[in-house]
C-alpha cells in the first residue's frame, strides 16, 4: 500500500496543513510513512527521539534501523521541523541547511560508534509537508543528495516520487543485508 492511501498519514498531512502545526506531528507523519514503506515483519525498527551514541546529547527524531543478529544496525535518519509561518508552507533556505548539518553530524557520530551497512546511511529533512532526500555514503563526511534527486518533494503532491525514492533506499538497504 502506499503511504498516500492510508488514513493515518492523510490526517498528519491535514494537520500540518494548518497553521501552527507542532514538529511533533511531522515527527508522527514520518513515523508512520516508515512503519509503511519498511516492516515490521520485515526487521525494521521504527524509533523517535533516537541518541547517536551513548555520551551524545543530540537526537535524532525519527530513525530507522535494522535487526541483524539481535543487534540494531541504524539505515536511516529523519529530522523533522514545524511547517514555517509563512503562507506557502516552505522553510527559507536557512532553516534547511541547519536541520542537514543536524543530520550529517548525527550520522558522522553514529558512523564512530557503529559501522554502518556497505550502502551507507539515508537522511530525510522534512520541514512541514516537505522533504530532501540525502544520503552519506562510507567513503565520505558529506551529505549528498539521494537518488539524483536535486529538488525539493511535496509530500502530499509528490508522494510517488517520495515513494519511489523509499523504494530505492530500501532495495539498496535490503542489497546490504
Amino acid at each position: 500500500m502506499a503511504y498516500r492511501e492510508n488514513p493515518g498519514v492523510a490526517s498528519y498531512v491535514l494537520s500540518i496543513g494548518q497553521r501552527n502545526t507542532r514538529e511533533v506531528v511531522v515527527d508522527h507523519l514520518w513515523q508512520r510513512i516508515l512503519q509503511i514503506s519498511f516492516p515490521y515483519e520485515e526487521n525494521y525498527l521504527h524509533e523517535r527521539e533516537e541518541y547517536s551514541h551513548p555520551r551524545s546529547l543530540s537526537r535524532a527524531n525519527v530513525t530507522l534501523a535494522t535487526l541483524q543478529n539481535a543487534v540494531r544496525r541504524k539505515l536511516l535518519v529523519v529530522e523533522c521541523k514545524k511547517s514555517p509561518g509563512n503562507r506557502s508552507g516552505y522553510a527559507p533556505p536557512g532553516v534547511w541547511e541547519a536541520a542537514k548539518v543536524q543530520l550529517r553530524n548525527f550520522l558522522l557520530s553514529y558512523r564512530q560508534t557503529q559501522a554502518p551497512l556497505a550502502c551507507g546511511l539515508y537522511a530525510i529533512v522534512e520541514v512541514g509537508k516537505f522533504a530532501k532526500f540525502y544520503r552519506l555514503k562510507n567513503s565520505s563526511d558529506d551529505l549528498e543528495d539521494f537518488g539524483g534527486n536535486l529538488t525539493t518533494l511535496n509530500i502530499e503532491r509528490d508522494a510517488n516520487q517520495v515513494q519511489a525514492l523509499l523504494a530505492l533506499m530500501k532495495s539498496e538497504i535490503e542489497g546490504s543485508l
